[in-house]
């Protein structure tokens, strides 16, 4: 008996130090100014992050990945594996895909207003 609640106190003190850790870095992240020196740096990071996410090899890499989660997914039907498992698996994958694909999109329709002054 009293090893169980030597292992939950344990656990209670390291839970202690994470929650303290995790405050300490939070009030760091909160008091660290972080500042763009200047406005052209934003707008070339923007140009950068936009080029980037429309470039072709991203485009071909997103497609070629979906080309094989749908074969997963038939694969995985065909070997007898209910629907909810199929979705469990492959969901997440293909939604992350399809956000990766549509990324630059997102990206111009948002920051195609901002306007640096």
């Amino acid at each position: 008996m009293e090893k169980s609640t030597v292992l939950s106190e344990r656990k209670e003190i390291k839970m202690e130090w994470k929650k303290v850790l995790l405050f300490a870095l939070l009030i760091a992240c909160i008091i660290t100014p972080v500042f763009a020196d200047g406005v052209t740096e934003v707008e070339s990071a923007v140009q950068k992050v936009t080029d980037f996410l429309s470039s072709g090899v991203i485009t071909a890499i997103c497609l070629i990945a979906l080309v094989v989660e749908g074969i997963g997914v038939v694969v995985m039907g065909k070997q007898g594996a209910d629907i909810q498992a199929i979705i469990s698996k492959f969901a997440p994958w293909v939604v992350g895909t399809v956000v990766l694909l549509s990324a630059n999109g997102i990206c111009t329709y948002f920051l195609s207003d901002l306007s640096f002054d």
